[in-house]
């Protein structure tokens, strides 16, 4: 007298994709410490150009150190530091 196992649910998966970011360039523009950021979601990537203490869609860039290849952003109260390896396209 066994008792047939449970069938397993699946786990949902969300089908609609992250957006992620990819540090493109850090580096001095109109004197002041810049970064530009790609976006990486399939229906709205893009291209943005920031200098420190610039917003965008509630992200800040705190600190661009183009010696370093980093940048440091305020992302909804944490920060988080992007690094561009050299040799990266």
């Amino acid at each position: 007298s066994s008792v047939p196992a449970k069938p397993r649910q699946a786990k949902a998966r969300s089908s609609v994709p992250k957006t992620t970011a990819q540090l493109l360039s850090v580096d001095i523009w109109d004197g002041r410490p810049s970064a530009v950021v790609g976006t990486t979601h399939p229906s709205d990537r893009q291209v943005i150009y920031l200098h420190e203490g610039d917003q965008h869609k509630g992200i800040t860039l705190k600190r661009a150190d183009h010696t370093s290849q980093q940048a440091m952003f305020d992302v909804a109260g944490r920060d988080i530091v992007l690094s561009r390896e050299h040799g990266q396209p």
